[in-house]
């Protein structure tokens, strides 16, 4: 049986876990998990742990795969290469379940939600580390397990519910309904948002703190239609101005622990990558053809206003045949020095997504159409874009709500998936992908088939709708 190998702290723990990723080993090794909770430093390499192994070198779904995936889905990006990487169903929604990246999407957040759970129980169980820290940890790993159910239900809809790290339940464990993941997600966030402080206990902002928990829940009350709790805790957020701005220019909303970021992954040190989304998707080669490049209707509305800032998230790349194509410009550092500081980190959070979200939710209430309005002019006007607002104008509420999601697809483009997951939650994929003759979009391809190992290993594991 396939073993995959993964460290649970900085120390010599190390954990078994198989090909069925909700299937853990028992630890095969002398040393018990206990030891790495014998102090309080142990303790903090055990939970930086859970950090590193989402940035870990290869594929990950952190690492290019959610952006390359929902960007061929969604109609963002193109391959240039439709072989490499079996591309083609993406392109062509047609989704099968031996795909590497759709077990890449289910194995990467199970093999993270594995690390929380443990370091979740062993913390509560240690003596050792001080009341404090071990309450901030448990957050931290909270936060974390909340995020990767949040992209696991997103991509696979109902889910295993995995909350401890016994690995004979996890192994038989059949999907939980929506609305039990989704009340996981807000228990831990919640628990998150009042165990943790400002501080990122960090230099950078590369570690979880409460307001990373606070601007989670605002997206995550969004995508369940809660609209008066996804304008609280955006409000929440972006009236935090003693610690989050808008960067000044759209282009410096990715840099590293800029005013904008609100939670960001970083590589290891040693690893010359800043991102593995300008890594992948600034890579040309020696003929300056690109893997992935823009898609021509993106680059359209990315264009549209030649005075809107964002239309630089488009590098024109000609190659040696005098085609031009257009590369995902957003992280604009393909690699940098080892050992040194990073221009560039994985941006998860940031104050710009917030206005959007406070615009929609405020869309959705009545007599709040001005205000959101009023929103989505603060990201227009940043971008150097004419302002919405005007007087004498008015606005029906399918208009507005329409121009966040034009506001959406443009200033959220290449961020790990918010271009597809907006078509889907907001009913709006059939008629948008009605436009893509080659996609033939059916209601069941919101959600990507699971992983045939994972149904044909677990017999309480059903696999989705469309893809029996």
């Amino acid at each position: 049986m396939k073993k995959l190998f993964y460290m649970v702290a900085l120390s010599s723990l190390t954990l078994l876990s198989c090909s069925k990723f909700l299937e853990i080993d028992l630890p095969n090794d002398k040393q018990t998990s206990e030891s790495v909770f014998s102090s309080n430093e142990t303790a903090q390499a055990a939970t930086v742990g859970i950090y590193a192994r989402s940035m870990r070198f290869g594929n990950s779904y952190f690492n290019g795969i959610t952006t390359i995936s929902t960007g061929l889905l969604a109609g963002e990006i193109l391959p240039k290469n439709l072989v490499a990487d079996n591309m083609t169903p993406y392109l062509y929604n047609d989704m099968r379940s031996d795909l590497s990246n759709v077990s890449l999407l289910w194995a990467a957040p199970y093999e993270i939600i594995y690390h929380c759970n443990l370091v979740i129980e062993k913390l509560v169980q240690s003596d050792a580390v001080s009341a404090d820290l071990k309450q901030r940890l448990i957050a931290e790993a909270k936060f974390f397990r909340a995020l990767h159910y949040f992209y696991l239900i997103n991509v696979y809809g109902e889910v295993p519910l995995a909350l401890t790290s016994d690995y004979q339940t996890n192994a038989i464990l059949p999907k939980s309904k929506a609305s039990e993941v989704y009340a996981a997600i807000i228990n831990d966030l919640e628990q998150a948002e009042q165990n943790l402080s400002d501080d990122y206990y960090s230099a950078e902002r590369i570690r979880a703190n409460k307001w990373a928990a606070k601007a989670l829940l605002a997206r995550v009350h969004l995508y369940l239609e809660n609209w008066t709790e996804a304008e609280r805790y955006a409000r929440e957020v972006i009236g935090h101005t003693s610690q989050y701005k808008l960067a000044a220019n759209a282009n410096d909303a990715f840099l590293n622990s800029n005013n904008e970021a609100i939670f960001q992954l970083s590589t290891a040190n040693n690893n010359t990558v800043n991102c593995y989304d300008g890594s992948i998707f600034l890579y040309v080669n020696n003929t300056k053809n690109p893997d992935y490049y823009i898609r021509e209707g993106l680059l359209d509305v990315l264009t549209l206003d030649p005075k809107d800032e964002r239309k630089n998230w488009a590098l024109a790349q000609t190659a040696t045949d005098g085609t031009t194509y257009h590369l995902l410009n957003k992280y604009k550092v393909r690699a940098g020095v080892a050992n040194a500081k990073k221009i560039e980190h994985l941006t998860l959070l940031r104050l710009g997504e917030q206005y959007l979200i406070l615009a929609e939710a405020l869309a959705h209430q009545s007599g709040k159409l001005i205000e959101a309005v009023e929103n989505i002019d603060i990201i227009r006007v940043r971008a150097k874009v004419d302002p919405l607002k005007a007087p004498g104008v008015t606005y029906t509420q399918d208009q507005v709500l329409d121009m966040v999601m034009d506001e959406r697809q443009k200033e959220l483009c290449f961020e790990l998936g918010h271009r597809w997951f907006d078509l889907n939650r907001t009913g709006r994929a059939a008629a948008y992908f009605a436009t893509f003759p080659e996609k033939n979009w059916q209601p069941t391809d919101r959600f990507f088939p699971i992983p045939a190992e994972e149904v044909l290993d677990n017999p309480f594991l059903k696999q989705n709708p469309g893809y029996q």
